[in-house]
């Protein structure tokens, strides 16, 4: 495994979005709740928003060059918000 930690970047949308429905439908199936993102598009909007604004900083997780994994600051106010972060299913705890 070579994790790597870097910004995140338009090209990175996609997966995110991807990474951010299952993690979240994954959560929500486990724990029998609705889910927060109910398909990928709904996913989407939100990664692209986040990665879009000038007020959050996002990052993403890379194992071996696939992202894995995603984390936002919100700088808004004086106090930043942080999250979600989500983690693939397929690469949790996997040491990452």
């Amino acid at each position: 495994m070579t994790a790597r930690i870097r910004p995140a970047a338009r090209g990175d949308i996609d997966a995110c979005s991807v990474i951010c429905h299952d993690a979240f439908r994954a959560i929500a199936t486990n724990h029998k709740l609705p889910t927060d993102f109910p398909d990928v598009a709904a996913a989407r909007g939100f990664v692209a928003m986040a990665v879009a604004h000038p007020k959050v900083f996002g990052v993403v997780a890379e194992d071996d060059g696939r992202v894995v994994g995603s984390n936002f600051l919100w700088a808004f106010d004086a106090i930043a918000g942080i999250g979600p972060i989500t983690i693939d299913p397929a690469a949790q705890n996997a040491g990452l």
